[in-house]
């Protein structure tokens, strides 16, 4: 099953495409049963050995009606009605069916990796346990589906980071609640977050866990497929699924607590906005260099250990490894300036998505006590300290070989004189 029509034109043959393509054919393919059955009947799609001609079919559907209607009232019932019109299926006004609803609210989170839902109750829209803090439910009314989906979205909570002083319009940057602005390779990577910092890192299917991190259980939560990211980072041939889903859902990335109407002013343009999620790829695909590939250590560790844990069932993303557990630097990779690695990163303009997140892994990470004598040596959280420390112990090291030294001439001298 081939989905990159679907998908606004990612080549299968893409080795970034080709990882994530085999995920969504997986997790679609198992789908078939239950979640898109139903979707796949109504609309007179063949199954069994056909269904994955009519999961292509019914994709390719899905994202033209997303990418035709620039009505931000879109809502779920208004797909179905659409999806509908070419086998007169559904009479307007009637109520679509349960599994209609939850089909295509599967669908939706599929291809944006942004949430998986759950079949905990048929009668209401369920997703799996979130791990993103600011989603703050994971139900809601089945009825719900004649919203908008930016209203449904939103429901549940932020599925993926506020926007932070992005474009022209100045809105509360939440960094400035932090100490510091900066992030830094020295302080901030996945050795020191693994050792000294005894944080468990899992990795997850999902966008919008990605950098998760839950201090009492000490669990980060990494997306497991860049490549997606860096599909739509660097796509050209218009607008992605992903950004056609955003933009009729775009109120929920925006700060709920500021008085600016952003709406208006920022994102009333598909341009503006997919520079907007532009941006937020750009920062998950930098991220990896921070935590991973821009530390020899943590490439060790990711190269030894973290890249088993990363595999989806068999299914590797290739562009993980390279970011994680190599040494080439992020430029020469996307062969793009505004990927520019950096010792120490600001905030503000490098991570205006992401940077809340990050500051405060850098400060449980800077809170953290070395407790084996080997971690010393990687611990450059304070370079000052470090260099003391080390100075501290070469000197002693040649004060005990001097005085082991003194201790064998004086033995010698001592033999010599009673034989004498």
């Amino acid at each position: 099953m081939k989905l990159e029509p679907a998908i606004a034109g990612f080549s299968y043959h893409s080795p970034l495409a080709r990882s994530v393509i085999q995920f969504m054919d997986r997790e679609l393919l198992s789908m078939v049963q239950f979640d898109l059955r139903t979707v796949l009947e109504f609309l007179g799609l063949p199954l069994g050995e056909a269904s994955a001609d009519s999961v292509v079919m019914l994709v390719e559907k899905v994202a033209c009606i997303l990418k035709e209607n620039e009505n931000r009232s879109l809502s779920i019932d208004m797909m179905i009605q659409q999806l509908s019109r070419d086998h007169n299926q559904l009479e307007h006004g009637t109520e679509p069916a349960p599994g209609l609803r939850q089909g295509i609210f599967t669908l939706l989170g599929l291809l944006t990796m942004l949430y998986k839902t759950s079949h905990t109750d048929p009668t209401e829209f369920f997703i799996s346990q979130p791990r993103n803090e600011h989603v703050v439910t994971n139900h809601q009314e089945l009825r719900n589906a004649e919203l908008p989906i930016g209203t449904l979205i939103r429901f549940f909570g932020r599925f993926i980071p506020t926007v932070f002083d992005f474009g022209e319009v100045e809105v509360k940057n939440k960094v400035a609640e932090y100490d510091a602005n900066y992030v830094c390779v020295s302080t901030l990577n996945a050795y020191l977050l693994t050792t000294i910092g005894r944080v468990k890192i899992v990795w997850s299917d999902l966008l919008s866990d990605h950098l998760s991190f839950d201090q009492y259980s000490r669990t980060l939560h990494l997306f497991r497929f860049p490549s997606f990211c860096a599909l739509n980072y660097l796509h050209e041939g218009g607008s992605s699924f992903f950004d056609w889903f955003v933009s009729h859902t775009c109120e929920w990335i925006l700060d709920s607590d500021s008085d600016v109407s952003i709406m208006d002013t920022r994102f009333n343009s598909r341009e503006k906005l997919r520079a907007a999620n532009n941006s937020m790829h750009r920062e998950v695909l930098l991220s990896y260099r921070l935590l991973f590939g821009q530390h020899k250590v943590s490439r060790d560790l990711f190269n030894k250990r973290e890249n088993i844990q990363a595999s989806s069932e068999g299914i590797m993303d290739p562009l993980l490894v390279r970011l994680c557990g190599r040494a080439e630097n992020a430029k020469s990779l996307f062969q793009d300036n505004s990927v520019a690695e950096q010792a120490c990163y600001d905030t503000e303009t490098e991570f205006p998505f992401f940077g809340p997140q990050l500051v405060h892994l850098q400060k449980y990470a800077c809170a953290g006590k070395t407790r084996r004598f080997v971690d010393v040596w990687y611990d450059r959280r304070d370079p000052a300290q470090w260099l003391l420390v080390w100075v501290v112990v070469i000197l002693g090291s040649l004060s005990l070989v001097l005085s082991f030294f003194q201790l064998l001439v004086a033995i010698i001298q001592t033999s010599m004189t009673v034989k004498g």
